[in-house]
């Protein structure tokens, strides 16, 4: 999959052919490189319990964040998530 610096679209690539290939094999995984953090993981992850799938979204972010007395910034947000289709509801979303 050729590289994409917008994290947004990035990622929803990347789960589109995430989700294909699960459909096709049981599994799948995708992963980018060279771009850009992708905004909320929710977004994506939701994608995959409309087909009928689990998800997981992550991305990483800068070390932006600086830990109690530390020097320099150690912490980035580095969002996850899990979601899940539900028999009776919307999907599952953590």
């Amino acid at each position: 999959m050729p590289t994409t610096p917008l994290g947004i679209n990035a990622g929803a690539i990347a789960m589109e052919e995430a989700v294909g290939l699960a459909m096709e094999s049981g599994m799948g995984a995708v992963s980018v490189r060279n771009s850009t953090h992708f905004g909320a993981a929710a977004y994506f992850g939701l994608m995959a319990p409309e087909r009928n799938c689990l998800g997981f979204a992550f991305t990483n972010a800068d070390a932006l964040g600086q830990g109690f007395w530390s020097r320099e910034a150690f912490f980035g947000t580095n969002p996850v998530c899990f979601t899940a289709p539900m028999e009776t509801e919307g999907p599952f979303c953590s």
